[in-house]
């Protein structure tokens, strides 16, 4: 073949003879080559591209410096290397098949494709047979939604033009991307569009009808290269995805389609749980940044899971920064927690719902975000859970939901008799039928294994239910880990943190500042100084509680005491707890900022701003310090010891703690709940039990505290 067909060199390579030294530099590709010998500068000065193999040796020898036998073997050895190919190798023009109407925008594609270089075929002007030969299929579409309209055989690229950014991929077909499963990720991505539409009296939102001028060429060019990659084999993965480019900034995303578990066109019959289990290795080496005991680095968690954000096709749409960067506070999207009314109030309150992250760096604030994100859509109810349909009094090991959620008599008598408050945090539902069948799912005990049952209307979120009491689940007690054992630990920190803002808050006991100027812990100090470089007022109340796990509420102000921010923190080690509630309040402060920024949403309860509005330390000093006190030297325990040590201060307060696994088979990152009946939520749940208890056994309120007496403010957090 190579003394019939012309030989070249290789497309993506430039040959540069430098004679005084005899050697050939071929750039281009991803290094520079050298090709040295003392027959090289006339070989590769006789190769035109025009010439056969054995031309090429023959016009080399007419030069007197090589023979045609030297030269054939000089060729022989770059043929070998890849250096030379033949025109027979070179591939030709591909060949792309443009389904779609005679719509301006498929013109306009044509001509982008064809001064590519490409050969190009319209389905609604050429021959039909033409078509058959193509390399690559492509669809115009308007709306990524329109995939669920096409039923072609074969494998096709969607494309879409119009709006802001021009959108290709994924591949769909056989051995390809699912197109249902491209629908799904994308109706769930646009939620908010759809909703609104709705509400507009529309089927679905209207198409922009603007096309940027650039965008068929930009179209274009992404095409021709998935063309060329799909025909000489490569192994990239721009056919696997969607690739979108801004024709204004020229700012390109790569965006991930991931399988939906259980899709009825690639997965029938699917599951979308994974039981991860237990760790095995309890000497994993523990990170500590100051915002917690982790297996690995914030950075690696990015690494294995930011391919799941995308405002396209992600499980996450974004992560961004919020307020000041100094703050190190991240967004991560929509929070789908509470997206489940689908009126314009719902709509509204879906728009300012979203999940947070914060830390000492910008790595751990983003990481945090986006865990807290996954953690949440792995908390919603998919349908194809492991549970059981009983009466509570009918399944052994049944703990009633009131155990778990602490509601009073009183509450639950007023819920019945005039609704719940209208604020979602301050949910009361209806008395628990224990003569009626209800969902319930499995949980283990942390310590021992044991297995009980909780209904499953609190174990996830969204779970349908038909009984009148409407059961509602929160995040309380959920966490996400790089390890089921890390997501344990944050979840029962949070249990304990939350259970210890109760006793404290709704009791007004005055607590102890943390002598913060007197530590010298870097961390600290690195929390403390974005709020201090504001003008805040900073200080820290120790709000231990009797099962003696280090708790702190951190609380900020302005110089005259007001506009009072707080957040909280728990952790066996007490610099991470301070540090987790001073982060928490620059996570507040951010949210104010934005909170400021907008105007408030109607028929959304204002309490944040009441609160911004009204409460000073003056007009509620139990919100100031009372004394000082040192802070504790830090704990040197690693991950699985703190774990330990959290159940073994459990189970001296006579308290059982639970796990079930929540983990998503899509989303792969290990999330777990944790329960432990008896402690308390600190939202508005005034059952008997510690909340009333532990403040008199501690000193911190007088003998005969009840519910008459708690804090008519209920957290809003």
């Amino acid at each position: 073949m190579t003394n019939v067909s012309p030989i070249a060199w290789r497309p993506d390579r430039v040959a540069h003879c430098r004679n005084d030294s005899g050697d050939v530099w071929l750039f281009g590709g991803p290094f520079p080559v050298r090709l040295s010998g003392r027959f090289a500068v006339p070989v590769a000065q006789a190769i035109d591209g025009e010439r056969t193999m054995s031309q090429v040796a023959q016009f080399a020898a007419t030069s007197d410096l090589v023979s045609a036998g030297q030269a054939n073997a000089v060729l022989f050895q770059w043929l070998t290397a890849g250096h030379v190919v033949t025109r027979a190798e070179l591939p030709g023009p591909p060949r792309i098949r443009v389904l779609g109407d005679d719509a301006p925008e498929v013109g306009a594609l044509r001509h982008a494709l064809e001064a590519t270089g490409a050969e190009v075929v319209v389905d609604s002007v050429d021959p039909a047979d033409l078509a058959d030969q193509a390399d690559l299929t492509v669809a115009v579409l308007d709306d990524l939604l329109d995939v669920a309209g096409r039923v072609d055989k074969g494998s096709w690229l969607p494309v879409r033009m119009h709006g802001d950014e021009v959108l290709v991929g994924p591949m769909l077909g056989p051995g390809y991307g699912c197109a249902n499963c491209l629908v799904t990720r994308h109706e769930s991505r646009r939620s908010v569009d759809l909703m609104s539409a709705r509400l507009a009296g529309l089927d679905r939102p209207p198409v922009s009808p603007n096309l940027h001028p650039a965008a068929p060429a930009l179209a274009a060019g992404m095409i021709t290269s998935i063309a060329e990659e799909r025909r000489l084999g490569g192994t990239s993965t721009a056919k696997d995805d969607c690739r979108s480019i801004n024709p204004v900034s020229l700012e390109s995303h790569r965006h991930v389609l991931v399988p939906v578990p259980g899709c009825v066109t690639c997965d029938p019959g699917g599951n979308s749980t994974v039981n991860l289990g237990r760790d095995l290795d309890r000497k994993l080496i523990s990170s500590n940044d100051g915002g917690g005991l982790r297996t690995v680095e914030p950075e690696t968690t990015l690494q294995s899971y930011e391919y799941l954000v995308s405002d396209v096709l992600g499980i996450v749409p974004e992560v961004c920064i919020v307020g000041d960067p100094s703050l190190r506070v991240h967004r991560a999207g929509l929070n789908p927690v509470w997206n489940d009314r689908q009126d314009l109030d719902g709509l509204r309150a879906s728009l300012r719902q979203s999940a947070m992250g914060k830390g000492l760096t910008i790595a751990s604030s983003r990481a945090g975000a986006l865990a807290e994100a996954l953690e949440r859509q792995s908390m919603i109810w998919q349908g194809d859970e492991s549970m059981r349909v009983a009466r509570m009094d009918d399944l052994e090991g049944a703990i009633h939901p009131h155990d778990i959620q602490l509601y009073s008599a009183a509450q639950l008598a007023a819920a019945e008799l005039d609704g719940s408050p209208t604020h979602r945090f301050h949910y009361v539902p209806q008395t628990f039928q224990v003569d009626q069948e209800h969902a319930w799912s499995q949980v283990r005990g942390i310590a021992d294994d044991r297995r009980a049952w909780i209904p499953s209307a609190i174990a996830y979120l969204g779970v349908p239910q038909t009984g009148p009491e409407s059961l509602r689940g929160c995040s309380n007690g959920v966490a996400a880990g790089n390890s089921i054992d890390e997501a344990l630990l944050q979840g029962l920190l949070e249990l304990v943190e939350r259970d210890s803002v109760a006793l404290w808050w709704y009791s007004r006991a005055h607590r102890p500042g943390i002598d913060l100027d007197a530590t010298d812990d870097p961390r600290v100090r690195a929390a403390l100084t974005p709020l201090r470089a504001r003008g805040r007022e900073v200080w820290v109340l120790d709000i231990t509680s009797d099962l003696g796990i280090p708790a702190m509420a951190a609380l900020t102000s302005a110089p005259d005491g007001g506009r009072v921010l707080m957040g909280f923190g728990a952790h066996v080690d007490p610099v991470i707890a301070v540090v987790r509630a001073l982060t928490e309040v620059c996570q507040s402060e951010a949210g104010i900022s934005d909170w400021n920024a907008e105007s408030t949403p109607e028929g959304v309860p204002e309490i944040e701003g009441e609160w911004l509005a009204a409460v000073t330390t003056t007009t509620d000093p139990w919100l100031a310090p009372h004394g000082s006190v040192p802070l504790a030297r830090a704990s040197k325990l690693n991950l699985h010891e703190s774990l330990d040590a959290v159940l073994l201060a459990l189970s001296k307060a006579g308290l059982e703690a639970w796990w079930m696994d929540l983990t998503r088979r899509d989303i792969g990152l290990p999330v777990v709940r944790t329960v432990v009946p008896g402690l308390r939520h600190f939202w508005n749940r005034f059952a008997p039990g510690r909340l009333y208890d532990v403040p008199v056994i501690l000193g911190w309120v007088p003998d005969g505290y009840g519910e008459d007496d708690v804090n008519p403010r209920w957290v809003f957090m």
